[in-house]
């Protein structure tokens, strides 16, 4: 439950930041899904 709640907050984030800096949003997204794949 709690790691649903994390990758929903990352999405938007993620979202967000792509509209401000499209590459550091990438990078993030390659981020986020490494560290919560497992």
């Amino acid at each position: 439950m709690k790691k649903r709640y994390l990758w929903i907050i990352s999405a938007v984030l993620i979202i967000l930041l792509a509209f401000l800096n499209p590459y550091l949003a990438g990078i993030l997204a390659v981020a986020c899904v490494w560290l919560l794949k497992d």
